[in-house]
């Protein structure tokens, strides 16, 4: 998908080199006397490679070359050791740039988006919705925003830095760039929901009138990546749980950490969590 550029400020983007090493060097001067961060975030953009979400640029210098308007990200990780699932999310200082010295003007990347138009309800909102039915399930889609695949010229400009082998103590400087739609960019929130809407909305034109409805609902339960669905019997829960996912599966968008109120289909949930858990050990 598209990110939502200014046309009128994009041209004026910062090229913001010196300000992601800057902020890298200086990140990492307090990673260092806790080198389990370090490792959490060593290991993040290393899975992160892995899954194709991120790119190594092989050549940097030449990459440059090649790509005079590219534009640098900084970036910094906020650590949640309680969390179940992510305990290191690298945050993308899209609020900031360097002065250049080429240019009178020089915007940050927030300056050089739209926001998009707010489809996501107020979190209020969201909750009292879920009230609507006394049958409830939740969930979570994991790593959604990564999964949203970005166009080559948007992925230049979205670059960042970060080491080469920190396992190994090589702290060379070597570059990535991010391949599908990274979290904490202006327009993030809207390109998900769109992405949400094509999934749930457009797509199930040809869906029976049950599931088509039952998409809808969820649609309109979505805060961000959280998803729920709320119905009056435990049949209609137990087959949205069954089909869940079928429904972002072929999007790649895996479901996690359901919940529900319906005790039956709790302990099913709980007893497939078991199951993979086992899975995962083996």
């Amino acid at each position: 998908m598209p990110l939502l550029w200014n046309e009128k400020s994009c041209h004026l983007l910062g090229w913001n080199f010196n300000l992601a090493k800057a902020v890298l060097r200086s990140n990492t001067r307090k990673l260092q006397r806790n080198k389990a961060n370090l490792e959490l975030m060593n290991k993040n953009f290393k899975e992160q490679a892995k899954l194709g979400i991120i790119e190594r640029v092989p050549n940097l210098e030449r990459y440059m070359d090649e790509h005079p308007e590219c534009s640098f990200l900084a970036h910094m990780g906020v650590f949640r050791l309680d969390r179940e699932t992510t305990k290191c999310r690298v945050v993308f200082l899209s609020n900031v740039c360097e002065p250049s010295r080429s240019s009178v003007m020089t915007v940050n990347h927030n300056q050089a988006m739209y926001a998009g138009p707010s489809l996501n309800q107020k979190i209020t909102s969201a909750m009292l919705h879920l009230r609507f039915g006394s049958k409830l399930l939740i969930f979570d889609i994991k790593k959604a925003f990564n999964q949203i695949a970005l166009s080559e010229l948007d992925q230049q400009k979205l670059l960042f830095l970060w080491y080469k082998n920190v396992k190994k103590g090589d702290f060379s400087i070597v570059a990535y760039k991010n391949v599908r739609l990274p979290f904490g960019l202006r327009c993030s929130p809207t390109i998900l929901m769109l992405a949400l809407f094509k999934i749930l909305v457009l797509d199930s034109k040809n869906d029976n009138p049950r599931l088509r409805n039952a998409k809808w609902i969820m649609y309109q339960l979505f805060y961000m990546d959280n998803g729920g669905f709320t119905c009056e019997s435990s049949e209609t829960l137990n087959w949205i749980y069954e089909i869940l996912q079928g429904i972002f599966g072929p999007y790649k968008f895996e479901v996690q950490q359901m919940f529900s109120n319906d005790s039956t289909l709790q302990d099913k949930i709980d007893g497939e969590d078991m199951q993979s858990d086992v899975g995962c050990k083996v």
